[in-house]
C-alpha cells in the first residue's frame, strides 16, 4: 500500500516542496480572482512582465507548474503566474466560465469547458486513468460473489458528475449490459464522496486518486480498476480560454514553453539503491548543478522520522563522487520527508525539507 501512496506523493512532490519551503519565485497561489491578462512593466523596467492565471489539480500533470515556479523559470521568461489550486476539475470549469482562469491543467472534466466553447486544448500532459476505481465494503455481495446485471440494478453509486468518476461508473455498467439509468447515481464532490461512503451512504463509490489509494489502505474492496479493466484512455490536458488565445496567444505559448522545460528537468528513479538500502524516490537533475532530491515517504510516522532515515542510511551518498573525485552533481542535495496518518479522516499530508549538502563551488 505504501507504494501506491508513494506514487501519488512523488507526483505532487514539488507541490509539497513549495508548501513546506520558501515562497516560490515567479508567481504565487491563491483563490481565483478577476485579474486580467495584460502586460505590465516590472519594477526594474528591464522587461515586460505578462500575467497569466493558471489552475492546477493535485496530480502529476501539475508538477511542472509548481517546479517552474520554485525554480523561477516563469520569472526568467517574463511571466507572472498566478496559480490557483482546485480539488477537482468541476469547479475549474466554473472558473473558466466565469472568466477567472486563462490556462488550466485538468482531467476529463475539461471536456465540459471545451464543449461549451470556453476553452481549447493546447497540450496533452499524461494519461490519468491509473489508480482510479470503484469500491464496495467488505460485506457487500459484490465483494464476494460473482457480479451480475441483476445484482447491480437499483444500487446506489456515489461519484461526481462530469468527471472520471462518472465515466468509471458508465464503463463498469456497460460490462454487464447496463447504463447509468439502471442504477442510482448520487452526485458528490471528490473527497466528500469518500467520506459519505465511509459514513455508510451508498452501495459503491467511484473514487479518483488519492482517495482510491486511501480506500484500498483502509480495507475497502476494489471491484473495478479503471486502468486495468477499461480500454478507455483518459488524458490529462492543458486548456486555455478562447479569449486568451485570441487576445494574448504569445503569453499562452510562453507558459507552455516553460512548462515543457520544467517537464524535462529530472530523471526520476523509484526504489533506487543508495547508501545502506533503497530510497523511495530520487530525482536526478539533468542539469548537474540543479538541486538533487531524495524523497522518503512514511505512513503513520512523521516527516522528521522520514528525513532521519535518509540521514541514517546515507542515501545522499548517491550524489557523492568516488573517493578522491569531485562529485558529478554539484547542486544542493535536498531531503524531503512526507508522511500521513491513516487515522486522519481529512487525509492531510505533512512534509519537511532539509538541505543535506549545500551547493558545491
Amino acid at each position: 500500500m505504501k507504494k501506491r501512496f508513494a506514487l501519488m506523493m512523488a507526483a505532487v512532490m514539488v507541490l509539497s516542496l513549495t508548501a513546506c519551503g520558501s515562497k516560490p519565485s515567479g508567481g504565487g497561489t491563491g483563490d481565483a480572482a478577476d485579474a486580467e491578462v495584460s502586460g505590465e512593466e516590472d519594477t526594474g523596467g528591464s522587461q515586460e512582465t505578462r500575467s497569466i492565471r493558471v489552475g492546477t489539480l493535485p496530480f502529476a500533470g501539475s508538477v511542472p507548474v509548481a517546479y517552474a515556479l520554485e525554480q523561477g523559470y516563469f520569472t526568467d521568461a517574463g511571466l507572472d503566474v498566478e496559480q490557483y489550486e482546485f480539488a477537482t476539475g468541476a469547479p475549474m470549469n466554473e472558473a473558466f466560465a466565469a472568466g477567472q482562469l486563462d490556462v488550466a491543467v485538468i482531467g476529463l472534466a475539461g471536456v465540459i469547458s471545451m464543449s461549451t466553447g470556453n476553452a481549447v486544448c493546447i497540450y496533452e500532459t499524461n494519461v490519468a486513468s491509473g489508480g482510479n476505481g470503484i469500491f464496495v465494503r467488505e460485506d457487500s455481495p459484490l465483494a464476494s460473489e460473482e457480479i451480475t446485471a441483476d445484482a447491480l440494478k437499483g444500487m446506489n453509486f456515489i461519484g461526481q458528475l462530469a468527471t472520471s468518476s462518472q465515466l468509471m461508473v458508465i464503463r463498469f455498467l456497460e460490462k454487464y449490459g447496463l447504463s447509468q439509468d439502471d442504477v442510482n447515481f448520487i452526485n458528490m464532490d471528490s473527497g466528500a464522496d469518500y467520506q459519505a461512503f465511509k459514513s455508510g451512504e451508498g452501495d459503491a463509490v467511484a473514487l479518483m486518486t488519492p482517495y482510491a489509494w486511501n480506500a484500498e489502505d483502509e480495507g475497502y474492496v476494489c471491484i473495478y480498476d479503471f486502468a486495468e479493466e477499461s480500454d478507455y484512455v483518459v488524458p490529462d490536458t492543458m486548456l486555455a480560454t478562447v479569449s486568451c488565445m485570441e487576445k494574448d496567444r504569445d503569453t499562452v505559448k510562453g507558459f507552455l514553453e516553460v512548462y515543457l522545460k520544467a517537464l524535462d528537468s529530472y530523471r526520476i528513479e523509484r526504489e533506487d539503491k543508495a547508501g545502506v538500502g533503497y530510497v523511495d524516490f530520487i530525482f536526478y537533475p539533468f542539469i548537474k548543478s540543479d538541486d538533487a532530491i531524495i524523497i522518503e515517504l512514511k505512513v503513520n510516522h512523521t516527516p522528521e522520522e522520514a528525513i532521519q532515515q535518509i540521514r541514517d542510511r546515507q542515501y545522499a551518498l548517491r550524489f557523492e563522487g568516488k573517493f578522491g573525485e569531485h562529485p558529478e552533481y554539484t547542486g544542493r542535495v535536498l531531503a524531503v520527508g512526507i508522511a500521513y496518518s491513516k487515522k486522519d479522516e481529512q487525509n492531510r499530508h505533512a512534509c519537511k525539507v532539509e538541505v543535506l549538502r549545500g551547493r558545491l563551488g
